[in-house]
């Protein structure tokens, strides 16, 4: 037998003899072919069987790795669309942030935050509301804005009375912001054993798990009550968007480099010199942003509390971001009508004596036939109006301030505008708060000269409007308000000549007709 064949052999019935052979020995069988006959069967069998289950397992293999390739593939999609789904969200808020705090007027783009925060915390509606003070001094939360659907907008809660003891009137909202008296943090200074001084704090959130059963503090409702949560959350801006918001002070400049040594205080306070700031006083104004599910037939969703807090922050940065702006420019308007009202102030003598020359000289030109009275109011009209004409620029730079005048000054241009127009109060006073709106005001500010330009002391309207003007000026003092305004105290002073104008016209007018029927 060659090598050739003796390689053969063992590659491919070599094992299955040594085996079998193997076995025979440790057997010592009668028949020894025949049990290596059937050994080698049983041999071939135990192969096929062999290699059906590797084959099996192979595709079990096979199988598994399908799925976890399906998983892992399914696992992909599900974060790449998860990642997709957070990208958009991040980039639609990163929009609806950006909006806010790139405008003057956050609480008109708010909608979109309202939205978002619905979306966010899985509720029905979302609305934000501000606390007020009326004229009569009652408090209350007006809703300026609410999400698609809500019926909030533009509705108020009015604060419970402080005798309501039992907490049975309506206005669960308030007390998100009731204050509690906590441990403060510790000074460093506190005596051996001794507390840290306490603090005001409120709660983050205030929070009714079903509004249906709960009975006090009591809701008010808008509506058919419901079952479902309610959720208020509190924040407080620090505004300057008052009457007194913005305040002029003189401030001493430091002394000029190289005068510092020189001698004698009177050269020292020479060298000194001296310049208006407009500085801020901020007051607290208190928001509260709101949500619920009534109607919705779910809870919020898990942290929507805290998703709430985190967009009473981002809102609360816009007003801050936008109030920062307006500050900028305020403070140049508010600087530059100080300097105007100095300048005005100053003039103001020789204006009122160019006044008097003019009736003076009315008056000397009178005729025997002549009413000296209706000659002198008259002229005294017609110089006053060109003093008021003067001073027309100042009326344009005051319609663009945002922060609101003083109570008397708006007083002031709403008695000028309803002897001009008849009654307003419809047109420029918040029903909300009784208040004149100044935004409003503004807009008759911007055309002051020509509406005072357009009083007809001969027109009968003007005597039928002065009862109008009447309940805006009384309390008013002229030269009160001339220490705040000038223009605006020519422009009431005006408007008073109109009126003693019209009366001394209408004065007349019988005494006329009688020398007639004569």
């Amino acid at each position: 037998m060659s090598a050739h064949d003796s390689d053969y052999l063992k590659r491919t019935v070599g094992d299955a003899l040594v085996q079998g052979m193997t076995k025979m020995v440790v057997a010592q069988p009668d028949d020894a072919v025949e049990f290596l006959g059937h050994f080698l069967l049983n041999y071939v069998k135990n192969k096929e069987a062999e290699v059906e289950r590797l084959d099996r397992k192979a595709g079990e293999i096979a199988e598994l790795e399908e799925k976890i390739k399906t998983a892992d593939a399914k696992a992909e999609a599900e974060a790449a669309a998860a990642a997709a789904a957070k990208a958009e969200a991040e980039g639609e808020e990163e929009a609806v942030v950006k909006k806010l705090s790139s405008t003057e007027e956050p609480l008109d783009e708010i909608k979109p935050a309202l939205e978002l925060v619905k979306k966010n915390c899985g509720a029905g509606a979302v609305y934000l509301g501000v606390k007020e003070t009326m004229e009569d001094g009652k408090v209350h939360i007006r809703f300026v804005e609410a999400t698609e659907g809500s019926c909030m907008k533009g509705k108020w809660l009015e604060q419970p009375p402080e005798d309501d003891e039992e907490n049975t009137t309506p206005g669960m909202t308030f007390n998100a912001f009731k204050e509690f008296e906590a441990p403060g943090e510790p000074t460093g200074e506190e005596e051996e054993g001794e507390e840290p001084p306490t603090v005001m704090k409120r709660n983050d959130f205030l929070l009714v798990p079903n509004v249906v059963r709960q009975k006090a503090p009591a809701m008010k409702f808008f509506g058919v009550p419901r079952l479902g949560q309610y959720l208020a959350v509190p924040f407080t801006h620090r505004s300057f968007l008052h009457e007194d918001g913005v305040d002029v002070v003189v401030v001493e400049d430091a002394i000029p480099e190289g005068k510092e040594d020189e001698e004698g205080a009177e050269t020292i306070d020479q060298a000194l010199s001296t310049h208006n700031e407009a500085r801020a006083k901020l007051e607290n104004v208190d928001y509260v942003l709101c949500m619920d599910t009534m109607g919705v037939g779910e809870p919020l969703k898990d942290g929507a509390a805290e998703e709430a807090v985190r967009w009473s922050k981002v809102i609360l940065g816009a007003l801050v971001d936008a109030e920062t702006k307006i500050f900028e420019s305020e403070k140049d308007i508010v600087l530059g009508m100080k300097d105007s009202q100095i300048m005005d102030l100053k003039r103001l003598p020789s204006d009122l004596e160019e006044v008097e020359k003019e009736v003076a000289e009315a008056v000397a030109g009178v005729g025997e036939d002549g009413d000296a009275e209706i000659a002198a109011a008259k002229a005294r009209h017609a110089a006053s109006f060109r003093v008021v004409q003067k001073l027309s620029t100042r009326f344009k730079t005051f319609s663009q301030k945002k922060v609101p005048p003083k109570r008397t000054m708006m007083k002031a241009i709403m008695a000028i505008a309803s002897l001009a127009n008849g009654e307003i109060d419809a047109e420029v006073v918040d029903p909300n708060t009784g208040a004149p709106d100044w935004h409003k005001l503004q807009g008759i500010l911007n055309n002051f000269v020509d509406m005072l330009g357009s009083l007809n002391p001969e027109d009968p309207q003007v005597w039928q409007r002065l009862e109008n003007m009447q309940k805006y000026v009384e309390g008013l003092e002229v030269d009160q308000l001339r220490e705040e305004n000038v223009a605006l105290a020519t422009a009431l002073s005006f408007a008073d000549q109109t009126v003693k104008l019209a009366e001394t016209i209408r004065s007349k007018q019988p005494t006329i007709e009688e020398g007639d029927e004569e």
